[in-house]
């Protein structure tokens, strides 16, 4: 697994309605040379029953280390930016860790940033409402000094506008320019994009995010919600949901993947289908992107099995809800 945040394995193999997702990526992935989405693979692992949905982390295995990025919030829902090693927990796989290598606080790591537009023909009645969050987005998160991102637009195939780049004008353009039309294939268009993040390397420390504007439907894909999911846990992509259509308008199925593919990537959804809610969704996803710790620790048995492994993360003071991703696969897979 080459993650974010982590020493390479040996090699880089180590692995609404509308929503606006936010997915923070580590693992490598094969380059994906075409628009086009390929067959599924014939083998996806899936996730073990009972494996907890949960939201924001991101992970990087060594040969014999994790790095965690996590958050914590107080019981007025405020970020907590005080923490210490001793106010924390953590089991891998039902046991301590070895031992803890890192504790410290990651507020303003660098991020990489792949912005995914559904443009397909049933997201025109809000189509609009999207562009404005995108651009939105853009101009307010994006700090050209040290952050790049690319554009991305999907209907039944998925391909970049705007490639990585730190130019908010650039980017802003592309997403303006965009035109409505054909059918969608969600889950191919989340595992390209996190497939993109992937393959960008830095020597520097960063966190690279996934942003998927879509209305949730789903009518072409080769991959499945789950297959999505396993993408994302093997890449160490954390995806967070802006629902353009309010929290009040949950009723569909698609709703429920999508819930399903932010949590348990170590997401959650916000509310945004009116202007003020989307100022403040997008404020609130400033500050948590900048309100990270990153834990580092040494597994007391982790093996290169390729095995998928639980992570608990507690915190020892009371009435902090702790918001990371809830396992990793372990090195030994593609």
């Amino acid at each position: 697994m080459n993650a974010l945040l982590l020493r390479p394995l040996v090699t880089s193999t180590s692995c609404t309605l509308t929503f606006l997702i936010f997915a923070i990526a580590g693992l490598a992935f094969r380059p994906q040379a075409q628009a086009q989405m390929p067959a599924p693979p014939r083998v996806l692992t899936a996730i073990p029953r009972g494996t907890e949905p949960s939201p924001i982390m991101t992970i990087r295995t060594s040969v014999d280390e994790v790095d965690l990025l996590f958050t914590a919030r107080d019981r007025g829902k405020h970020w907590v930016k005080d923490l210490s090693e001793t106010d924390i927990r953590v089991l891998d796989a039902g046991h301590p860790p070895e031992r803890i290598i890192k504790f410290q606080k990651e507020t303003d790591l660098p991020l990489r940033i792949g912005l995914l537009i559904d443009t397909s023909d049933s997201v025109s009645p809000r189509f609009n409402l999207e562009q404005q969050a995108a651009t939105l987005f853009i101009q307010r998160i994006l700090n050209p000094q040290r952050d790049l991102a690319f554009v991305m637009r999907f209907t039944e195939s998925a391909s970049v506008i705007q490639d990585f780049s730190a130019d908010t004008t650039a980017l802003s353009d592309a997403i303006q320019q965009l035109e409505l039309g054909g059918s969608t294939a969600l889950y191919d268009a989340v595992v390209q994009a996190c497939e993109k993040l992937a393959q960008h390397a830095d020597a520097q420390l960063f966190r690279r995010v996934l942003i998927v504007l879509t209305d949730g439907q789903d009518n072409k894909s080769h991959f499945r919600v789950d297959d999505a999911i396993n993408v994302a846990l093997r890449t160490n992509v954390i995806i967070i949901a802006l629902n353009t259509k309010g929290y009040r308008l949950f009723s569909e199925r698609s709703d429920g993947f999508l819930k399903k593919l932010a949590e348990v990537s170590g997401g959650h959804m916000l509310a945004a289908d009116r202007e003020k809610q989307i100022f403040r969704a997008f404020n609130e996803v400033d500050e948590e992107l900048r309100s990270h710790y990153l834990l580092a620790y040494k597994p007391a048995n982790l093996l290169q099995d390729g095995t998928y492994r639980k992570i608990e993360l507690k915190a020892t003071k009371r009435g902090l809800r702790m918001q990371y991703r809830r396992g990793y696969f372990a090195p030994g897979t593609q």
